[in-house]
């Protein structure tokens, strides 16, 4: 047998590939006649082997960044590093809106005490207490030189009543009575706004020597609220007329003492405005016993 040559050969393959697929391609178009139908998805055949990794292909463009992942697990806690520089302080912020009460909380430490808040308003008087002892007789004037006896002359008749001698001078001032009821509490003042903040270092007090005590800053500039007066006693000696006299001031006037309960310029009186504004304290004592005869004089 004498051999092919290429287009023999050409043939010889076409004629065998024709003849092998011509079934294939006769059920192919059997099928392109029919209906389309859908028909449903096959099982997923098994994984193929995979192939080998072919080379590295161009970088592509950056994609959108995608949706932040969950928060992972805290990490152990870093060594401390060293304090910063102090910073200024910062104006202070206005005020905020009251918010509402929460519940009591358990007691805090005692806090440094705060200013004297304002004196409140003064109670009523209570009343006088009961009169003090008698005071002693004051002591007898020195005796004057005796006269020269005279004659003895007859005895006359009795005069008449002299007329009340004039008031002696306001004996020495007696015990203090009893304290008396204490008065009602007054109400309840309105609370003050609030102080700065500061520290009994630069607390100063001054005291005038009498019933006012002021608090202040160290610099000498007075604290909101800080004038105190203190109800205290003073005695003023002899009531003088005309005299301005305050509140818990103590005279003597009639050989008796008196209180003032408010401010005034009237009279101690046990009536009208005088009765207002003074109290009786102690009263005035009975007169002592006559003292014995002097010498007689020289006729």
């Amino acid at each position: 047998m004498s051999p092919l040559d290429d287009d023999a050969l050409a043939d010889v393959i076409a004629t065998a590939v024709s003849a092998a697929t011509a079934p294939l391609l006769k059920r192919l178009s059997a099928l392109e006649g029919k209906a389309v139908i859908d028909g449903r998805d096959g099982r997923d055949g098994l994984p193929g082997v995979p192939g080998p990794q072919g080379t590295k292909g161009l970088d592509g463009d950056r994609g959108p960044m995608g949706d932040r992942g969950d928060m992972g697990p805290i990490g152990p806690m870093g060594t401390k590093g060293d304090p910063g520089e102090r910073g200024d302080t910062g104006l202070v912020g206005p005020a905020g809106e009251h918010g509402p009460v929460g519940p009591a909380g358990e007691p805090g430490p005692m806090g440094q005490r705060g200013p004297i808040g304002e004196k409140g308003a003064q109670g009523d008087v209570g009343p006088v207490g009961p009169p003090g002892e008698k005071g002693e007789p004051g002591q007898a004037g020195s005796i004057g030189e005796k006269g020269l006896s005279g004659d003895r002359g007859e005895r006359g008749l009795d005069g008449p009543e002299g007329k009340p001698g004039r008031d002696g001078r306001d004996g020495l001032q007696g015990p203090i009575g009893e304290k008396g009821i204490d008065g009602k509490d007054g109400a309840a003042g309105r609370d003050g706004i609030n102080g700065r903040d500061g520290i009994l270092e630069n607390l100063k007090v001054m005291h005038d020597g009498e019933r006012t005590t002021t608090f202040c800053f160290k610099n000498g500039d007075p604290i909101d609220g800080g004038v105190v007066r203190w109800p205290i006693p003073i005695y003023r000696g002899v009531y003088q007329e005309g005299k301005a006299y305050e509140a818990f001031d103590q005279v003597t006037f009639g050989g008796s003492q008196w209180i003032a309960k408010v401010d005034t310029t009237q009279k101690p009186e046990d009536f009208g405005e005088g009765a207002k504004a003074w109290t009786l304290c102690v009263k005035r004592g009975r007169d002592g016993k006559p003292g014995p005869a002097g010498a007689k004089g020289v006729r």
